[in-house]
C-alpha cells in the first residue's frame, strides 16, 4: 500500500505490472461503492475483453457544486433564473 501516488503513477506502475488489481480482494466493492464512477476510473483500466480492473483507491474525490444555486434556497425549475454574485 502507498499513499500519494498519482493516478497517472498508479496505472504506469500497472502498466508494467508493478502492481496486483484490487478487486479480488474480499471488500473490495463494498468500499469501492462508497467512491464516484469518476474518482475510480482514473484507477484502473480495461482488458483486452473491455473488463475494467483497479489498482488503486482514491484519497479524494470531488463533488459537483450547482453554482446558480448560490445564495437561493430555490433554483426553480431548471434554475433558470439568473443568480448575480456582485
Amino acid at each position: 500500500m502507498y499513499l500519494g501516488l498519482a493516478h497517472g503513477d498508479v496505472i504506469n506502475y500497472a502498466i508494467r505490472s508493478a502492481l496486483i488489481n484490487i478487486e479480488g480482494f474480499d471488500d473490495f466493492k463494498e468500499t469501492a461503492s462508497h467512491f464516484t464512477n469518476a474518482a475510480m476510473t482514473v484507477l484502473g483500466m480495461e482488458d483486452a475483453d473491455e473488463i475494467m480492473h483497479y489498482y488503486g483507491l482514491p484519497e479524494t474525490q470531488s463533488f459537483p457544486h450547482d453554482v446558480r444555486a448560490a445564495g437561493r434556497a430555490d433554483p426553480g425549475p431548471g434554475g433558470s433564473q439568473d443568480v448575480r454574485t456582485s
